[in-house]
């Protein structure tokens, strides 16, 4: 009497384990992509938000910035605060008071939780672009992208790559951001 068995067999049940894990892993990757694509869309957006508050301000103002002292400065970040993890990248309650009447809430970086890069950042002083020879004077919408940027193609299309310049956020410890040129 020959007697069926029913069940799988264990190479059976491990084939399937393995195509569900390779499925499984191709969507993680996919979404992961879809996440980074929506960050930067997100930052693009707020940048683009940030830039017409200030060219409100400066039509409400005389054509006249606000008056901060040239450095850097966290952009939605009181002088009490700091930004950018170790860096410190100090608030300013003349940005923060000058910017929040036009933008309320003042945005964030969409991947707060990865140290310095946490905020956008106001610059009115000198960077380089690309790190070489040559510097960039004005005022300018800085920010961290998910990668450290090797081109200006890392920057969104959205400004340039840059580091170090003085009073920028990198003059402590090296690292690379993107800067916009907003005057």
């Amino acid at each position: 009497m020959n007697k069926k068995k029913n069940g799988f067999t264990l190479i059976e049940l491990l084939v399937v384990i393995a195509i569900i894990s390779l499925l499984a892993s191709i969507v993680f990757t996919s979404l992961s992509s879809t996440r980074a694509k929506a960050r930067n869309s997100r930052r693009l957006a707020e940048i683009h938000q940030i830039q017409n508050s200030f060219n409100l301000y400066l039509l409400n103002n005389n054509d006249k910035y606000p008056a901060v002292a040239q450095g850097t400065y966290c952009i939605g970040v009181p002088s009490s605060q700091t930004c950018w993890g170790d860096r410190n990248m100090p608030g300013s309650d003349i940005l923060f008071n000058a910017l929040i009447y036009y933008l309320n809430p003042l945005p964030a970086d969409p991947l707060p939780t990865r140290g310095w890069g946490d905020r956008y950042l106001y610059l009115d002083g000198v960077t380089p672009p690309g790190c070489v020879a040559g510097a960039v004077t004005g005022k300018f919408i800085l920010w961290r992208p998910d990668v450290q940027p090797a081109s200006d193609q890392d920057c969104l299309g959205k400004g340039f790559f840059s580091c170090c310049g003085t009073g920028g956020p990198c003059m402590n410890n090296g690292g690379l951001y993107c800067a916009y040129k907003i005057d």
